[in-house]
């Protein structure tokens, strides 16, 4: 994928809002097949949603959200 963002956690200067990300996942909303999505709202609590897809393409998002949310903690472990 060419135009591809990576994931950031944090920038100087810039807050990666959920609007932010929300818009620069849009901008590429012809390109994306299917989407699994975890939300935190504002009284904390958390939700998860996802498109149509087959269940083997489920799972094995749910298993790269865990590699990669566990490659953050690793890297951002070793920052501070």
């Amino acid at each position: 994928m060419s135009d591809y963002v990576p994931k950031v956690v944090r920038l100087p200067g810039v807050t990666l809002t959920p609007q932010l990300v929300l818009n620069r996942t849009t901008e590429k909303l012809d390109r994306i097949k299917a989407i699994f999505i975890v939300i935190q709202w504002d009284d904390t609590t958390h939700a998860c949603d996802w498109s149509s897809m087959k269940l083997s393409e489920l799972c094995m998002m749910k298993d790269v959200a865990h590699v990669e949310v566990f490659d953050e903690i690793r890297r951002h472990a070793n920052t501070e």
